[in-house]
């Protein structure tokens, strides 16, 4: 199961980090050891587990609007979302009945 293979991935990564991480570090920048080719490929292939499932889920199920709207610096207060929206069909002339 590709998430079971993800977390796999994601302990073998967090060690190869940590092992590289505690090699003593460089006097100038720097300063610490590049990742290796195999943390960069453990890397890769965590990206493309995720991407696959994420894939397969609905948008739903991954974040929630409100968090879409607040990383998007968008507030929709339902109050002033409304205010806004009769405003703008009261100046247009539309009263939403048909001609």
């Amino acid at each position: 199961m590709k998430l079971e293979e993800t977390a796999e991935l994601i302990g073998d990564l967090q060690k190869a980090q940590s092992d590289r991480l505690g090699l003593p570090t460089f006097p100038v920048p720097p300063y610490t050891h590049p990742p290796t080719d195999h943390e960069v490929e453990l890397a890769n292939r965590i990206t493309n587990n995720l991407t696959e499932m994420a894939k397969q889920a609905n948008p739903g199920s991954l974040v929630s609007s409100e968090a879409l709207h607040k990383a998007m610096g968008i507030n929709l207060d339902a109050a002033t979302f409304q205010s806004v929206h009769q405003t703008n069909f009261a100046s247009s002339g539309f009263t939403g009945k048909p001609s």
